[in-house]
This record gives structure tokens, C-alpha cells and sequence, in this order.
């Protein structure tokens, strides 16, 4: 899914952080699985790039404490192991945001994405410059995390710069408030209500038991409005299950230590998948652009498993598509991705494994593409 600057484009990635974070808890695995059929129908909902309202009063009234929240107290300290009384505490104190309400539901359908809008939004010059200046003043991190987890620092570095450019937007919300609020009252419209409501308990749990740790102490944690906090902008059982002290300071803050969120990014992809060396995706020969020389069926076929690496090179030839010299011989299953310009023809690009990964941070192929050729650019600019 997520940053919160109402004049950055990364609103459009918070609506739903929580979903691809979701997945990681559920399987470390590029296998298929329901969870990522259930994909089909989330994929591209935060493509659409969303205004964020202006900064309001973030404060809203203190929660009651009525049957529900008592029950929900009463389940926060089973899952946390926490004494009961400190779990009310800490619970009594958050807030109701309706703003968070709000922002979770799923954009509007029915619109057609736009590949290369969204791509202007985030290959920027400042995004590059300042992608630059990280990937130079962290190289000692990003060449140790890539010789430790094979992934490349450019792509390390875009994702952080694509979720709150480098650490400068990191949220606005106190996670409490906003995983509380989640947990207790989530919309009742939502298509996908039950299954959410289950996740953002769990990851309430997890950030008490974050908060918990002394390290902390009386500081507030922010995060977006799903709950995603830090330079990475991990939910908080991702923070557990994938943070990397990488500084060796003894703790894990992925708030103000630029090594330890480079450590746990390359970590979290390393543990969907990475594959050392591996292209993340093929462009599709010019000479067929967009395809209009395959059968519709054969192109339905192709795009059934959406961004799920799925068919060898020599099943894409059979299925019509020219292939070049490398697509041929690529060590892996490949996947037809189509991304949509408004009102303009699709673009398409055969994504790999990686690039499959990749999505797992945040589950769409415009969100890959995006981190992808950001990386590139701030890599090129730094050979220039």
C-alpha cells in the first residue's frame, strides 16, 4: 500500500497499505494461493490516484466504553499476553477518526487507471535528486543489504522514496487512533468488511506489543491512516516479523534509522522471493505494441492470472507473442501485465518473479512499475 503530505501523490498508496501487508502475514510464498486470487479484486484500487482532504483536527473524541470496546480490550490482552488493565489504558486513550473511516474505503470503480499519469507522479526530478543524495550518503547500507539479500540498492532506495520520499512524509495519524478506530469501527459498507476488521485487530495487537518495549517509552507513534508507520512504512506485525536491527544499535527503528529500514526492506523482499540477479520485467516487442495480433482468446488466456508469474517463455510463444532473444531465455515463469492510460491503448510488459515480489509490498503492478523505473532513474542519474 504511504506517506501523509497532503501535497504528494503517495496518498494514493496509503488507502489500502494494509492489504499487500496483510498478505505477508498470512504466507511468505510467491506460490498461488486464495489470498492472491482475492487479488483480482483489489488490484489498481489505490492506481487511481486520490486527493487526500486537508489537514483537519486529527482529534476525535475518546472511545466509550461500552460492550465493544471492553470486549475488544478483553481480546487485545488474550493475543498480546499484556495485563488487561495496561491494555484499557493504552486503548482508553485513542481517539475516533473518522477521517480514517473514510480514507479505507475502496476508490470508486468503473474509472480506467492511467499508467502513464501515475508514472508523471512519482519520476519527478526532485524524487530522483533526492534519491540520489540517499542512495550516496547510504551506499555502505544499500551494498551490504544488497550482498546480504540480493536485492539491489536502487530498488531499496525507490521503494522508500515511493513511500515517504526517503523518511520526509512518514504520517500524520497516532497509529493508535487509527488501528483502534479500525479495529472498532470499521465502515459497515466496506465489500471486504469481515476479513479486514480481523486484520487490523491483529495488527492493534502487534503495535501494543510494540509499544510496550521500553525502547519507546511515552512517544507516539505515527503512522498512515491504515496503520503503516515508519520510513518503510511496515504495519506493525511486519515491523516484528521483518524488521533488521541493520545498524546494530541493539534496537529496531525503522522511524529514524535510514539503515534499518534499508536492512528490513531488502529483508521483507528477500523473504517473497528475491531472486538474485533476475530482471524484474521484459518491454514486449515493438513490433507488436499492443498486441493486436494475438486472438482474443489467447489474450484472455494470457491475462487471466493477472500479475502472477505463470507461463514459461515457450508457452508465451505459443499463445502469439514475439519474443526477443532474452525473453527466450529467461530462467522462470513470466506473467503479461497490462497497464492501463485512460483512454489510450494499454501498455504491457512480461513481469518476472521479482517483479511479482515487488508487488507483495504493495499489491499492484503500476505501484512495481513505478518503484522499478524510479530506481532506474536515480541509478542513471548517479552515472551521469
Amino acid at each position: 500500500m504511504l506517506c501523509l503530505s497532503a501535497s504528494l501523490p503517495t496518498y494514493a498508496l496509503e488507502a489500502d497499505n494494509a492489504a499487500h501487508h496483510a498478505t505477508a502475514q498470512r504466507a511468505v510464498s510467491t506460490k498461488s494461493t486464495p489470498e492472491h486470487h482475492a487479488h483480482h479484486s483489489e488490484h489498481g484500487s489505490k492506481d487511481r490516484l486520490k486527493k487526500h482532504p486537508p489537514r483537519l483536527n486529527l482529534k476525535g473524541p475518546l472511545f466509550q466504553k461500552n460492550a465493544s470496546f471492553l470486549a475488544l480490550v478483553t481480546r487485545m490482552a488474550e493475543q498480546t499476553e499484556l495485563p488487561q488493565s495496561w491494555v484499557e489504558h493504552q486503548l482508553s486513550q485513542a481517539h475516533h477518526l473518522e477521517q480514517v473511516r473514510q480514507l479505507i474505503l475502496p476508490a470508486p470503480s468503473g474509472t480506467r487507471k492511467n499508467w502513464q499519469a501515475y508514472r508523471e507522479r512519482f519520476l519527478n526530478p526532485q524524487r530522483i535528486e533526492w534519491g540520489q543524495a540517499f542512495a550516496l550518503q547510504h551506499a555502505q547500507e544499500l551494498h551490504k543489504a544488497e550482498e546480504i539479500y540480493g536485492v539491489p540498492g536502487e530498488i531499496v532506495t525507490a521503494i522508500l522514496g515511493v513511500e515517504t520520499l526517503y523518511g520526509r512524509h512518514m504520517g500524520q495519524y497516532p497509529a493508535i487512533d487509527a488501528l483502534t478506530t479500525l479495529a472498532l469501527d470499521f465502515p459497515l459498507n466496506h465489500p471486504r468488511r469481515e476479513e479486514r476488521v480481523k486484520f487490523f485487530e491483529a495488527e492493534l495487537a502487534a503495535l501494543l506489543r510494540l509499544m510496550r518495549d521500553p525502547a519507546w517509552g511515552q512517544n507516539t507513534l505515527l503512522s498512515s491512516y491504515a496503520g503503516a508507520m515508519g520510513m518503510a512504512q511496515f504495519m506493525p506485525s511486519n515491523w516484528q516479523r521483518f524488521g533488521v536491527d541493520f545498524d546494530g544499535d541493539g534496537r529496531i527503528d525503522l522511524m529514524h534509522s535510514a539503515s534499518d529500514a534499508i536492512g528490513s526492506v531488502a529483508h521483507y523482499l528477500e523473504a517473497f522471493g528475491w531472486r538474485r540477479g533476475l530482471p524484474t520485467y521484459y518491454d514486449i516487442s515493438p513490433s507488436d505494441p499492443t498486441l493486436q495480433s494475438i486472438s482474443a482468446a489467447n489474450l484472455e488466456t494470457l491475462l487471466a492470472p493477472d500479475i502472477l508469474p505463470t507461463f514459461t517463455p515457450e508457452r508465451l510463444g505459443q499463445l502469439g507473442l514475439e519474443l526477443s532473444p532474452p525473453v527466450r531465455a529467461h530462467p522462470g515463469p513470466l506473467a503479461l501485465v497490462a497497464l492501463e492510460n485512460g483512454e489510450a491503448a494499454n501498455s504491457y510488459v512480461l513481469g518476472s518473479e521479482n517483479f511479482y515480489v515487488i508487488t507483495r509490498y504493495n499489491w499492484s503492478s503500476y505501484y512495481a512499475m513505478a518503484v522499478i523505473e524510479l530506481g532506474a532513474a536515480i541509478k542513471a542519474s548517479m552515472r551521469d
